[in-house]
C-alpha cells in the first residue's frame, strides 16, 4: 500500500522488515524447463496464497490461445531462465504463458517475497 500511494521511504522500511522475517526465492536453476506447471502449488516465496476464482473454461482457453507481446518476451535474453520456465510455443513463433504459482490454470493473486525485493 505504501509503495502505490508514493510513501517511498515507508514501503522500504515495511519491505526490508518483511525480508528480515522471511526472505527465501526460488532458485531457477532447480525448476522445470519442460512442465506445463512448474510450480507447486505453494512455492517457497509465497508469502500469502491465495487464487483467483474463475470460470476454468475461460482459464483453459486462455492458456491456449492467448499470445504473450513478442516485444515482452524479446526482452529476456536467450539463456534467461525465465523465457522456459514462464513461457511456452503454442505455434510457430507464437508465445503463450505456462502456469504460474497456483500449478493450475488460475491466476496467483497472493504474495512472494520475490515482489517484496522488487
Amino acid at each position: 500500500t505504501a509503495l502505490f500511494t508514493s510513501q517511498y521511504a515507508q514501503a522500504k522500511l515495511y519491505a526490508d522488515s518483511c525480508l528480515q522475517l522471511y526472505n527465501t526465492l526460488i532458485d531457477y536453476n532447480t525448476v522445470s524447463t519442460s512442465s506445463v506447471a512448474p510450480f507447486d502449488r505453494s512455492p517457497q516465496e509465497s508469502l500469502y496464497y491465495s487464487q483467483a476464482i474463475s470460470s476454468y473454461t475461460i482459464l483453459s482457453t486462455i492458456s491456449t490461445t492467448t499470445f504473450v507481446d513478442t516485444l515482452l518476451y524479446s526482452q529476456y535474453v536467450n539463456n534467461d531462465l525465465r523465457r522456459v520456465i514462464f513461457f511456452r510455443t503454442i505455434s510457430g513463433n507464437n508465445m503463450g504463458f505456462k502456469r504460474g504459482y497456483t500449478g493450475a490454470i488460475t491466476v496467483f493473486t497472493g504474495l512472494a517475497t520475490n515482489e517484496v525485493y522488487l
